[in-house]
């Protein structure tokens, strides 16, 4: 019976132990030759050029530290047929650059699913985006979370390769893309 218990309860704690972490994107782009005071009019021009209105998205800029903050967010249209147009909506995220002399880095997080629908929000918005497998944990599982799931962790990676490319070519065309898990 004590073997059961502490068994159950390794399972319980192990199950504990495996919390979801929500997506969240970044990376170093070297931009060899310039300074944080050309650098960072460059990414401000950038952001009020990319968002439809940058002082209603800029949410913090401080030049003299070189930190833009933004919150921003992107159609989404989910795969499927019309059985899916509830789960139509916007993924709104939250973009963080950090300027040094000869690199930038750019972090994409908080990606946040909200259906369109007023009738259906409740049901069809997926909040957070994790990088759990399935919507729910456990339990059943509709067609359409199955299928919608994976395709919106991929979607706001892909808009985060977007972004980083558009930023890149906006600050200069010889930019190199580098892995963000070194020490930038």
């Amino acid at each position: 019976m004590k073997r059961f218990l502490f068994l159950l309860l390794a399972l319980v704690g192990l199950n504990v132990m495996a919390q979801d972490k929500p997506i969240q994107c970044d990376s170093v782009i070297q931009a060899e030759g310039k300074n944080v005071s050309v650098l960072y009019p460059q990414i401000r021009a950038w952001a009020a050029m990319t968002f439809n209105s940058a002082q209603d998205v800029i949410q913090m800029e401080d030049a003299n530290n070189g930190i833009l903050i933004c919150k921003g967010a992107f159609s989404y249209r989910a795969p499927g047929g019309m059985t899916y147009r509830c789960i139509d909506g916007a993924v709104n995220y939250s973009l963080k650059i950090q300027i040094r002399d000869g690199r930038y880095k750019v972090t994409m997080s908080g990606f946040t699913h909200e259906s369109f629908d007023p009738s259906w929000k409740s049901t069809w918005s997926f909040g957070l985006i994790t990088d759990r497998v399935k919507f729910k944990p456990s339990g059943m599982q509709d067609k359409r979370w199955l299928k919608t799931w994976p395709d919106l962790q991929q979607k706001c990676i892909a808009y985060f390769n977007e972004i980083v490319s558009s930023l890149s070519m906006a600050t200069s065309e010889n930019n190199a893309i580098i892995d963000s898990e070194d020490d930038w």
